[in-house]
């Protein structure tokens, strides 16, 4: 039995997934590789965990100094002190009412624990017979059957129906498909109020809580004004309803403060964290606790007050180990402050990218989480094609990872990647959009997405089709590297190739000579950071018959033609390899004109 048929993978049919399974082996900081050795960024940080990047030096050295402390402690029995240096950190870092932290393993036991808390508080605070929670259609709370049943997305809910019956949902602030075509802030108004609504028809009484996402995932990156969640705060006081946030994907950072709280103007009474808490390292979440529901868990022994529930790795010295490494490491090195600055840059970027593709109808985002949304009209004339699904896979196939969804996608790299990351992240989604959008994608200056700030290497281009394919190359907006010999018309070429508005440098070298095909290569590199496509143009014409040609010279052709054109191919492939994206070469050896129409008639 093969063992991919042993394991199952989220959300994927095994037997699709098991013909092109995509199985990563390693990572560091942004990037990923697979079992082949490819390069990957990493757009997703893993599933927004990634905050701090991966194989973090500092963060590996925290949990390797706590391994040979304590690995696991008795959780019905004792603590440990990275969990009370983690709860007293989480703490101090919240408002002043938050002073109470239950620990688990990621965001969905977070969740489980809040609904569960709710339950207990309300019997234990007066309020028996409140077991109701109001939530929205759209969000996704986990996957435990509470936190499943608080979700909104039947895509992930039916197959385990009947869930638990006591939530009810209400439309989302989604201003886009506001079902009554609302402006946005009436949108807002409209929504929050139905919480108000529902509470009122169904009886306060039997209300224990509302839960939100601040930032909407599955929904397709939405998030309400601050109004929104200042007057849902002030509906779940009128009733006595507790609110819980669910921050697992916002909280540490993601949205450029270290919880989406802090922009609301508003905080909760439960706040559900996880995923970036621990940077990926080791399973953690946690739900930070108000003193006011605190404090119905606390009593002598026979008042039988304490939290009824419990998870096996909660609280483990490990993962906390890591979390209090991850705060550290955001603290050290003013990851919010390069949110800051990143964030608007990859908003920039990707605003640009969508002037040169019509199929994007939307970029939208906040800190370092951003969407691409994509018209549902689109070119193949289908209705909802699941245009996302094909640029993920896309992306994919040029080394890099995003979030598809069907219109949809989405970034949320490492809070550690730099603005030359992010310029190679959004080049390597436009060469996707190009495959995956059946047109071209036209800018203003009319180049072609597909090579579009790519690197050339182009042999023999300073005279012929060798000097045609440069200028050409440069038309279409790639950055280009000219070899040959000849550095008169070598200069002269770069001249033409710049009157293009390209970018372009010229290598004087005889590609004859072994070390010289290294050496245009190394130098092309050096000069642009990477290669894309080597135009292999040896020459092969010559203005005097064989006949005439003295054995030297016959054999400096035959060398160029030769053994120059298959070690620049080597050395290409190997540079390919090293950046794992992998490249193109084209051999221009028996082509006359290819390239040569509408060039330059100096090229002809």
């Amino acid at each position: 039995m093969e063992p991919l048929a042993r394991i199952m993978v989220d959300f994927k049919q095994m037997k699709e997934f098991a013909k092109d399974p995509f199985i990563i082996e390693r990572g560091q900081g942004i990037y990923l590789y697979d079992i082949n050795g490819k390069e990957y960024i990493d757009g997703i940080a893993g599933v927004f965990v990634a905050s701090v990047g991966h194989a973090n030096p500092a963060v590996l050295e925290s949990i390797t100094s706590q391994l040979e402390r304590l690995t696991f402690a008795p959780p019905l029995a004792s603590t440990n002190p990275p969990a009370l240096r983690l709860a007293e950190r989480l703490s101090a870092l919240t408002p002043p009412q938050f002073n109470l932290v239950k620990f688990a393993s990621g965001g969905s036991e977070a969740v489980e624990n809040a609904i569960k808390m709710a339950l207990q508080y309300h019997k234990q605070a007066g309020g028996p017979g409140r077991y109701k929670f109001i939530t929205t259609y759209g969000a996704y709370h986990g996957g435990t059957l509470g936190a499943l049943s608080a979700s909104g997305v039947s895509a992930r809910q039916t197959t385990f129906e009947p869930l638990m019956g006591n939530f009810i949902h209400v439309h989302p602030p989604n201003f886009a498909r506001c079902p009554l075509h609302l402006e946005p802030a009436q949108c807002a108004e409209t929504c929050v109020l139905q919480f108000e609504n529902v509470i009122e028809r169904e009886g306060p009484e039997t209300v224990a809580g509302v839960i939100v996402e601040p930032v909407m995932n599955v929904e397709g990156l939405v998030w309400p004004p601050p109004s929104y969640f200042q007057k849902l705060r002030a509906i779940c006081d009128r009733y006595g309803v507790l609110l819980i946030y669910d921050e697992v994907i916002t909280g540490f950072g993601r949205t450029g403060t270290l919880f989406y709280s802090e922009q609301a103007g508003a905080w909760p009474d439960l706040l559900c964290c996880g995923k970036g808490m621990s940077g990926g390292y080791i399973p953690l979440g946690a739900t930070i606790i108000a003193d006011r529901v605190a404090a119905a868990f606390w009593g002598e022994a026979e008042a039988n007050v304490q939290y009824n529930a419990g998870h096996t790795f909660a609280g483990n010295p490990l993962a906390c180990a890591a979390g209090l490494a991850v705060l550290d490491y955001i603290e050290a090195h003013r990851l919010l402050e390069r949110v800051a600055q990143t964030g608007p840059y990859l908003a920039a970027k990707l605003e640009a990218l969508r002037a040169d593709c019509p199929a994007i109808v939307s970029v939208r985002g906040l800190g370092l989480w951003w969407g691409v949304e994509f018209s549902q009209d689109n070119p193949t004339g289908q209705q909802k094609d699941l245009i996302g699904r094909r640029v993920e896979r896309a992306a994919r196939a040029h080394g890099l990872v995003v979030r598809g969804a069907p219109a949809m996608i989405s970034f949320g790299p490492p809070l550690t990647i730099t603005e030359a990351e992010i310029d190679e992240m959004v080049r390597r989604l436009a060469l996707a959009l190009q495959d995956a959008i059946p047109y071209r994608g036209l800018g203003q200056r009319g180049t072609d997405m597909r090579l579009k700030d790519r690197v050339a290497l182009v042999t023999g281009g300073a005279s012929g089709i060798g000097r045609a394919a440069a200028i050409r190359l440069a038309q279409e907006g790639a950055k280009v590297a000219i070899a040959d010999i000849n550095g008169e018309m070598g200069a002269e070429a770069l001249q033409l190739v710049k009157d293009q508005g390209g970018e372009a440098i010229f290598i004087k070298a005889d590609v004859s000579q072994v070390a010289e095909t290294e050496r245009i290569v190394a130098e092309t590199v050096a000069r642009f950071g990477r290669l894309d496509i080597l135009v292999n143009n040896a020459a092969v014409m010559l203005e005097k018959t064989a006949v005439d040609t003295s054995e030297a010279e016959w054999n400096r052709i035959t060398d160029t033609n030769l053994k120059g054109t298959f070690f620049c191919a080597k050395y290409a492939i190997m540079q390919f390899r090293r950046q794992g994206t992998g490249g193109n070469i084209v051999n221009m050896a028996s082509v006359n004109s290819f390239f040569a129409e509408g060039a330059s008639p100096r090229t002809a």
